[in-house]
């Protein structure tokens, strides 16, 4: 689960003989008859072609869009409209136009010259840091837990939901302490590579 983002107009840096050959390989990929070799060919030639043209495609998984699209919204809050800012939340296919993703990655290039982007880095990972040694221990006192229901119980496939009721209340304790900061990293090399592709995308799609 994650965020697509494609370039509207993406800039072409790719020869026009790999382009002819992926959107050839493309069809028969829609309708099922590439062999296994020509799928290998297909994912290697889109692969290449994204690398040279990053205006193309840009993806985030669910943990590190988040973060990253809070501090755009934060950033470009004078670019972007209150409409643009919630279309980045959901795979709605919203459109952020080309002068928007200009200004967006004119924005986002001054705040990693002048070092923001790495005072956000080093607190947000301070705290999935904390966050994750947190979560260590939460597992652990989980599983000393199921433990003692096994040993209580007798039933070794025996799972949270189906714990006897005290049981049950202390696992649910024991859960509610979990750190959900330390699953949203964020990275000065993540914000380059999406400033990177808003300045070749043309206008972007967020889907």
């Amino acid at each position: 689960m994650g965020f697509d983002l494609y370039g509207e107009n993406p800039k072409n840096n790719a020869m026009e003989d790999d382009l002819n050959r992926r959107d050839a390989l493309g069809k028969k990929w829609s309708d099922g008859s590439l062999t296994e070799e020509q799928e290998e060919e297909y994912f290697a030639l889109t692969k290449a072609i994204r690398a040279d043209n990053p205006g193309e495609y840009f993806r985030n998984n669910v943990w590190w869009w988040r973060k990253l699209w809070i501090f755009v919204c934060n950033a470009c809050d004078k670019i972007l409209s209150e409409k643009d800012i919630s279309g980045g939340s959901f795979n709605d296919n919203h459109l952020i136009t080309e002068d928007k993703a200009l200004a967006i990655a004119d924005r986002l290039d001054a705040l990693l010259e002048d070092g923001t982007v790495d005072t956000i880095q080093k607190d947000v990972m301070e705290q999935v840091e904390a966050g994750r040694k947190i979560n260590k221990q939460v597992e652990k006192e989980i599983q000393e837990l199921r433990k003692l229901v096994i040993k209580a119980t007798g039933n070794e496939d025996i799972v949270p939901m189906n714990y006897p009721e005290e049981w049950r209340e202390q696992y649910d304790k024991i859960r509610s302490k979990e750190n959900w900061s330390s699953r949203y990293p964020f990275h000065k090399d993540n914000v380059k590579e999406f400033s990177k592709f808003c300045r070749q995308s043309g206008g972007f799609r967020i889907c």
